[in-house]
């Protein structure tokens, strides 16, 4: 199948961002290790997340004027980006879970 110059470039540009998100996110789990080994759509999840919101908050706070986010720069900031949100997630699952616990109760 022949796609357009157009589509093709979109289509690189996502499978780009899957692997990058994917790469970010085992990473993050090196750093914080679940007790089980996440799912892999859930280090393709927080890694996308993470590879988004670390180098735009990087974007918005120090304006650099050039930077791309798929950088050495923007993998670490991605991987920060992702350990915080996992740590967020966290701490929202257990927090659910000792509400359930006490409505049970």
């Amino acid at each position: 199948m022949e796609l357009s110059g157009a589509a093709q470039s979109w289509v690189d540009l996502v499978l780009l961002w899957i692997g990058f998100g994917t790469v970010v996110g085992l990473v993050a789990n090196l750093f914080l290790p679940a007790g089980q080994p996440n799912s892999f759509f859930g280090n393709l999840t927080i890694g996308t997340a993470g590879s988004c919101a670390g180098p735009s908050v990087f974007v918005l706070i120090v304006k650099p004027e050039h930077f791309h986010p798929i950088s050495p720069v923007g993998f670490v900031l991605a991987v920060v980006s992702a350990v915080l949100l996992t740590l967020v997630c966290r701490i929202a699952f257990f927090a659910a879970q000792k509400i359930r616990g006490k409505k049970g109760e």
